[in-house]
């Protein structure tokens, strides 16, 4: 299934603009993303916020995120929820405790589901999940990824130094950003233009019209556009006071002194 995308780009700290792209990505990959940032003739660096999980329990070890990456790279098995739902069960093991899913402390916080939860279906990110991190152990370009907030660590998170510029990914979701910017308990399209104004970020009305009446598109722009506040802010690269928050990784936007409730979907 391709995916959904949007971008927010500046000129200046003043000039934020909603672009859409030509086309969906087939897959989530460095160099697709770069052609589209070429053909919007955006400089530098840049950061992604991805509907899916970005870490891992630090009961399961504190490189067990990575080490599952790594068992990626070469897994020919299909897409879908039967194998994410293999691979997470085979990944889990026998760790429960006390008979419950370990869970990392961001999804504590925000009282979250684990990935390992498999039930019920309209909640389960496994699949989702799952897919991603398969496109990114086979992206041949995955060590320009740096994922936060694991800068540092191995294969992903590591930028080698004769490698050109590398970009970040974060761990967003949709339904906490509807919820954290505009109010709005649930994803309604219709009201994304007006909170996008009144967010000063400019958009045209013919891709008004596109995210409106495209809720998987409307997801993507609420992720965009809310990023590019986080970041205007300060506070898209927060918290980091940690060490368990280092191992775990964490869900973009979420404050760890003010818990608010997400609705994986």
């Amino acid at each position: 299934m391709p995916l959904p995308w949007a971008a927010v780009v500046a000129d200046s700290p003043e000039t934020p603009r909603i672009h859409l792209p030509q086309s969906p990505l087939p897959k989530l990959s460095f160099s697709a993303l770069q052609q589209e940032k070429n053909r919007l003739q955006i400089a530098g660096p840049f950061a992604l916020l991805l509907d899916c999980v970005l870490g891992l329990p630090e009961a399961l070890g504190q490189r067990a995120f990575f080490n599952a990456l790594e068992s990626l790279q070469a897994c020919q098995d299909p897409f879908g929820r039967t194998s994410a739902e293999q691979f997470f069960s085979k990944l889990l093991g026998d760790r429960l405790d006390n008979g419950t899913l370990p869970t990392r402390l961001c999804e504590v916080v925000a009282g979250a589901n684990s990935v390992f939860r498999t039930r019920p279906y309209q909640k389960n990110i496994q699949t989702g999940t799952y897919r991603l991190w398969r496109d990114l152990a086979a992206d041949p370009d995955r060590k320009r990824w740096q994922i936060w907030p694991f800068c540092g660590q191995e294969l992903l998170a590591r930028t080698p130094p004769d490698t050109p510029e590398s970009s970040w990914l974060y761990e967003g979701y949709p339904s906490f950003f509807w919820k954290k910017f505009t109010g709005e308990r649930s994803r309604k399209p219709a009201v994304l233009g007006d909170w996008i104004k009144s967010a000063q970020i400019k958009f045209s009305r013919s891709d008004a019209q596109k995210f409106e009446n495209n809720a998987d598109l409307a997801d993507a722009v609420m992720l965009a556009a809310g990023g590019w506040i986080l970041q205007s802010q300060g506070a898209l690269n927060t918290p980091q006071t940690s060490q368990r928050i280092l191992s775990e990784g964490w869900i973009a936007g979420l404050d760890q002194d003010q818990p608010q409730k997400i609705t994986r979907s």
